[in-house]
This record gives C-alpha cells, sequence and structure tokens, in this order.
C-alpha cells in the first residue's frame, strides 16, 4: 500500500490544495456543502495534474452538426 507521501490522493495533499484555493478573505470560505465538495474534487484533479483543455465553439464532445457521433469524436484533437 502507498504512503500518504506518495499518494496524491492522501488527505494531507489534498488539504494543502484545499487551504490553496480557499479565498483568504470571504467568511465563511464555504457557503455551502456543494462549495465543499467542489473544493474537494478541484483538489482531487489538482493534485493528479489534470488540466482543462478548451474545445473552442465549434466542437462538442459526441456531437456532431450531422448528428454522427463517431465523427464527432474522429475531429477531436486528441
Amino acid at each position: 500500500m502507498a504512503t500518504n507521501q506518495n499518494n496524491p490522493l492522501a488527505a494531507p495533499s489534498l488539504s494543502k490544495y484545499i487551504a490553496a484555493s480557499l479565498p483568504k478573505d470571504a467568511d465563511p470560505q464555504l457557503k455551502s456543502p456543494t462549495d465543499a465538495v467542489a473544493a474537494a474534487v478541484h483538489a482531487g484533479m489538482i493534485s493528479v495534474c489534470f488540466r482543462l483543455v478548451g474545445l473552442g465553439e465549434d466542437h462538442r464532445i459526441g456531437v456532431s452538426v450531422h448528428g454522427n457521433a463517431s465523427r464527432a469524436m474522429a475531429d477531436l484533437p486528441f
């Protein structure tokens, strides 16, 4: 089993990212339980190096102008 030092999803790692992402001047920092879940998910994504890649205005995942999902997926840049 991986130690906490090597696990990017361990509590110490996630708490570091959560603390860094909370607004310092807001009171309360989290206004709802949904905000807490969003902060935790965001921290998890950051800790494993996910990144958001914009596709542009004309690209839709799984949808094509002609209604052919496989064609739309083939046009994606990855």
